[in-house]
């Protein structure tokens, strides 16, 4: 077998993610695709571009089984450590979901649901002309829920794990504000 040609058992899979903001008076989801590889701390990462969040305020997820994730050296609460399990732990089949709440105070639920696992091809899933200009979100005082939503889809892959780790969107730009 060639260098270029991975085998069966080292395939990447991609999970896509349906990722639903709970409570809004409009839908506003996102839909990604992150490697089953990925920790949830990737994945805390990815939903925080996804949505246009600034990441800072403490976060958690929360399984069917009742089990909470979260940055345990940051919350000083009894989360288990979100870096040391994978998405595909977590998500093992179409429909699974999890929930993921940002900002403890203000409680942004997000419901997130296993769509579909395909492997990755290199295919460019979406996409027309170039990068089109993001609306910033038009957010109304503490606790309100967003008036209208930008429709942003990210393709996170594990070659541009570094960008996540860094907190960069792929396009370099700033998270709305």
């Amino acid at each position: 077998m060639s260098a270029a040609r991975a085998s069966k058992s080292e395939e990447v899979l991609l999970y896509e993610l349906l990722i639903t903001l709970d409570g809004a008076h409009v839908q506003i989801d996102r839909r990604v695709l992150v490697p089953g590889q990925a920790t949830l701390g990737d994945l805390h990462v990815v939903i925080q571009l996804a949505m246009g969040w600034q990441d800072c305020h403490l976060h958690a997820f929360t399984d069917r089984n009742g089990t909470t994730y979260g940055d345990s050296t940051m919350s000083g609460l009894d989360f288990s450590e979100q870096s040391t399990f994978r998405v595909s732990e977590v998500l093992a089949e179409p429909g699974d979901e999890i929930e993921y709440e940002y900002d403890f105070g203000d409680s942004w639920h997000h419901r997130i649901e296993l769509v579909q696992i395909r492997p990755d091809d290199g295919q460019c899933t979406q996409g027309a002309r170039t990068d089109a200009p993001i609306k910033s979100h038009s957010f109304r005082p503490a606790g309100a829920r967003p008036r209208h939503d930008t429709g942003r889809q990210i393709v996170f892959k594990a070659q541009n794990q570094r960008r996540a780790e860094s907190h960069q969107h792929p396009s370099g730009a700033q998270p709305p504000v």
